[in-house]
């Protein structure tokens, strides 16, 4: 068996100490029809609003999937927790933030008082990779239940292999699951890919050979220039720096952006499409190091594309970046399958692509655009809230966090009686559905229970909560309008409505004839579909797309 050679920077594939590891290869003519291996390629903050519209610029990778898949233009969150960390783990699971305990990118927990990240765990640390000094440990503990790694390692006795890979810890740890092989992502600290010693006392060779092979670091000084001027003004109708965009981390808001003037590089990278291009090299790494979709049993890699998201947030899903972002994706995901074809091989692999969440408009996109919208600060939420307890139970401090979804009350709150907190949270309620740009205020406790016995938003907030970690109050903010924080971002997303929860998919595999799918389908039953096309059971989730 040899390596791949294919000239492209997504095949730089400097491969594990001692080449290419060998698994044994079954012939084409005797193969499953089911493909040997499944890519799930996630691409952070996708709004079908956005992609929708932009079908007719696509050339390569996108019009592949387009022309030959399955496409289901409204993919629907059906859960208002529209943020990277439940998504990917929604995605992972088949299952609701309620129910994976994946309420939020993180959350306060009761008696410390402390702020805790859905991936973060003291008890595990990262492996330097790229100097002596590393970011915190890592893990998906705080996940609850079986995803698709758990489900195929059952069922081939461990013999297959689940990679998950992401610029963001987060979004890795959750794709990956309790029981991936490995789950890799970016440590800024130490300016390269690695992971945490909850998957292993070393990282798999392929990774530290590419750390040694492919530093990072050196290749910080990139400048990322807009191809085509004309048609980004002309498709998105705004100038390079309209109103609303931010300068992220010292970088300008127009093209180009030098990667290696920024004060930081290594932090504002996410901001560019080398991140995602770090993020697929490493992937081909991984598939050509371990053999992957080389013999009868099938393997999972889990990719999660972060750039789209940061990009989003900073210059707007409106923006020139936004749109130029989009078309690079194009064209690295058609090299992406070509790869495969030739790695794998046409007829022996799957890919589906979607995306955790979507995302607001713009607020300065539409106030031009003649909407009513709002960036509402958690802080007024907080102030409200406070300024309604204060006035029921006098001074004090009675509100821990109100930075969103939910507002937590402060040690001091939950412990007044049971009548007088009632009083306090009907009136906390009732001052920040007063603030402007507020949508749907619940008192969490009111939305617990059997989530189909609620309607409308009501239902897409019971099943994002869970009582042990969620807030007293969940809000969202109004259609046009985003919760900020920071506030010095371009926009948003993480709300009940639809722009932030409707999203693209598209499923390309072997026997799946092409064709549309017109009506919202759930983004619960990705997670079947893919269980479905390596052959295995996810017992938790929706019915496949088939």
């Amino acid at each position: 068996m040899k390596c791949m050679r294919i000239a492209s920077w997504l095949l730089l594939l400097a491969v594990a100490a001692g080449g290419c590891r060998a698994r044994p290869v079954a012939p084409l003519a005797t193969a499953s029809p089911r493909p040997r291996l499944v890519v799930l390629l996630v691409i952070d903050q996708l709004p079908s609003w956005s992609f929708e519209p932009r079908r007719h610029l696509f050339r390569s990778g996108f019009a592949r999937l387009l022309e030959r898949g399955v496409y289901v233009p409204h993919a629907e969150l059906p859960y208002a927790a529209s943020s990277t960390a439940p998504g990917h783990a929604a995605l992972a699971t088949g299952r609701p933030p309620a129910s994976t305990g994946i309420v939020a990118n993180a959350w306060y927990e009761r008696g410390s008082e402390s702020l805790r990240w859905a991936e973060h765990d003291d008890t595990d640390s990262l492996h330097p990779l790229g100097g002596d000094t590393v970011g915190s440990g890592v893990s998906p503990r705080r996940l609850r239940g079986a995803g698709l790694a758990t489900v195929l390692e059952r069922a081939t006795g461990g013999r297959s292999h689940t990679i998950a890979l992401s610029l963001k810890a987060r979004a890795a740890v959750m794709l990956g699951g309790h029981d991936a092989d490995v789950a890799v992502f970016y440590d800024p600290a130490q300016v390269a890919l690695t992971t945490s010693t909850y998957y292993g006392r070393e990282p798999p060779a392929w990774l530290r050979a590419l750390a040694e092979q492919q530093p990072i670091a050196p290749r910080l000084a990139w400048r990322w220039q807009a191809e085509d001027p004309e048609l980004l003004a002309r498709e998105t109708g705004i100038p390079d720096d309209a109103p609303g965009e931010s300068a992220p981390l010292g970088m300008s808001t127009r093209f180009p952006h030098d990667l290696g003037a920024a004060p930081e590089p290594h932090r504002a990278l996410g901001v560019t499409p080398l991140a995602d291009r770090l993020v697929l090299e490493a992937a081909l790494h991984a598939i050509s190091a371990e053999g992957l979709g080389l013999d009868d049993d099938p393997d999972l890699v889990a990719i999660s594309l972060s750039a789209h998201d940061d990009i989003g947030h900073v210059y707007g899903p409106e923006s020139w970046e936004s749109l130029e972002h989009l078309l690079w994706l194009d064209r690295a995901l058609g090299e992406l399958l070509l790869a495969l074809d030739e790695r794998i091989g046409e007829d022996r692999y799957a890919i589906v692509v979607t995306s955790d969440h979507g995302a607001t408009h713009t607020p300065e996109w539409s106030h031009a655009a003649g909407l009513d919208a709002w960036r509402v600060r958690p802080s007024d939420v907080e102030a409200a809230a406070e300024a309604a307890a204060q006035a029921i139970v006098g001074p004090g401090d009675w509100v821990l966090d109100g930075h969103g979804p939910t507002v937590y009350l402060d040690q001091a709150a939950r412990s007044l009686p049971a009548e007088l907190q009632d009083q306090v949270l009907d009136a906390m309620a009732e001052a920040i559905a007063d603030v402007p740009g507020v949508g749907l205020v619940m008192r969490t406790d009111r939305a617990l229970g059997d989530c189909d016995q609620h309607r409308g938003t009501a239902a897409l907030v019971c099943r994002s909560i869970d009582p042990e970690r969620s807030g007293e109050i969940y809000f969202t903010p109004r259609p046009g309008s985003v919760v900020m924080s920071p506030p010095d971002q371009a926009t948003g997303h993480g709300s009940a409505n639809p722009d932030d929860r409707l999203v693209p998919a598209m499923i390309l595999a072997p026997g799946l004839a092409p064709r549309r799918v017109p009506e919202p389908v759930s983004t619960l039953r990705i997670a079947g579909t893919v269980a479905h096309l390596l052959g295995v059971s996810l017992p938790d989730a929706a019915e496949p797309i088939e």
